[in-house]
């Protein structure tokens, strides 16, 4: 009895909230398309017996339309880019609006643009907390701004968003390379786990990073954290707390 509860449940958990995702879906796209659908029926001269579904489904229909004529008419025209950054600049700088457009604007050409280079390859960064590690998308250099004053060089900005929708938030990280692990895995596949949230994850070849060394020469004040990786390690890993293990070390140099 137990076991076949939990094979039901197993069969059709995931078909009811896909019909509820959907379903939401469905009910926020046909309600903003609303007032297009009343366009159209009146435009048209559609009866008012029309099943509502229909209307529904033409009105999309026309969307999709408009959108890939867009689309198309943009990469035909040579000042198509000129044209877009123009376009871009101008909803900037509408006051409250444009912060919130160009938000969005750049999240999308990370997500939907297959020719975009943004997320460069995939790396796992010990985060939140020790021991746990987390899905990131190298996305640029650090500014050396951020490096000089972090004391380290060849830093990578890493973006590790929240899961299910990448495009709803996430942490920008500025790590030292070898402070992160090397993932098999394309960016793609990366975004899937994201969306899926972890429940389509392969089998991935990892390459584990080099530990930190603990610095004697270091500020007053400042102390640099150790890295602990997941693997074996020769020389011997310092108990206790991190933090306050570092905290003796600087005091005995001094």
């Amino acid at each position: 009895m137990k076991q076949a509860l939990v094979t039901g449940l197993t069969l059709t958990v995931p078909l009811l909230i896909t019909v509820v995702v959907v379903s939401f879906i469905w009910g926020f796209i046909f309600g903003t398309l609303q007032p297009l659908t009343g366009t159209l029926q009146r435009v048209l001269g559609i009866s008012g017996d029309t099943p509502e579904i229909l209307l529904q489904i033409v009105s999309l229909l026309v969307v999709v339309v408009l959108v890939v004529i867009i689309g198309f008419l943009a990469d035909s025209y040579s000042g198509a880019k000129a044209a877009e950054q123009r376009f871009d600049r101008a909803m900037g700088a509408i006051p409250g609006i444009g912060s919130v457009y160009q938000t969005f604007n750049e999240m999308s050409e990370l997500v939907f643009d297959a020719d975009t280079e943004s997320f460069q390859e995939i790396k796992l960064v010990e985060f939140p907390t020790e021991g746990s590690y987390a899905t990131g998308f190298v996305t640029a250099e650090t500014p050396e701004d951020i490096q000089r004053q972090t004391g380290h060089e060849d830093m990578l900005t890493i973006y590790v968003p929240l899961a299910p929708n990448p495009l709803m938030g996430g942490y920008v990280l500025h790590v030292s390379p070898d402070r992160c692990i090397d993932v098999d895995m394309s960016v793609e596949e990366g975004l899937k786990t994201i969306m899926t949230s972890g429940v389509a994850i392969g089998d991935t070849d990892t390459v584990e990073a080099a530990p930190l060394e603990y610095s004697d020469s270091l500020p007053d004040g400042i102390v640099q954290a150790g890295w602990f990786s997941s693997g074996d390690r020769d020389d011997e890993e310092p108990s206790g707390d991190a933090t306050s293990s570092a905290e003796d070390r600087q005091g005995e140099g001094s």
